[in-house]
């Protein structure tokens, strides 16, 4: 693996307020006026590769691998919500993350979440070739 910049304690907050396309309407249509936790997963997703991929060389980028998230409370549409996210633990091409969200009344959200690092054409060579080992 090349050089890179992945330092524990590196952190990013993201802002944002919650929408209608922030709610699992399509699931559960009594709660489609409450932050669902796909909308919160996604938005973790996000933010870690915002922070993380930049700071990688050439055709490496992360993926997720493990994912632990405590919903704690109900947040409305509308509400604003910032996500704190903090590298704790650089190992290889392993990193370990903590993260809080938290609304103008506290927290909603808590839990870790690990992504590594791969290399993105390796990645899709290993898909097709399982993909083809099946047929």
């Amino acid at each position: 693996m090349t050089e890179r910049i992945i330092t524990t304690g590196m952190s990013s907050i993201t802002k944002k307020e919650v929408g209608a396309n922030d709610t699992d309407s399509s699931f559960s249509s009594p709660l489609d006026f409450l932050l669902s936790t796909t909308a919160i997963v996604a938005m973790l997703i996000e933010a870690s590769v915002k922070m993380l991929d930049s700071t990688l060389d050439g055709d490496l980028i992360t993926v997720g691998k493990h994912l632990d998230l405590y919903h704690l409370k109900p947040t409305l549409v509308g509400e604003k919500i910032e996500l704190i996210l903090t590298v704790k633990k650089v190992e290889k091409d392993s990193i370990s993350m903590d993260f809080l969200i938290c609304d103008s009344i506290g927290a909603i959200c808590s839990g870790t979440y690990e992504r590594v690092i791969v290399n993105k054409n390796q990645l899709i060579d290993i898909a097709y070739a399982r993909s083809e080992a099946k047929e």
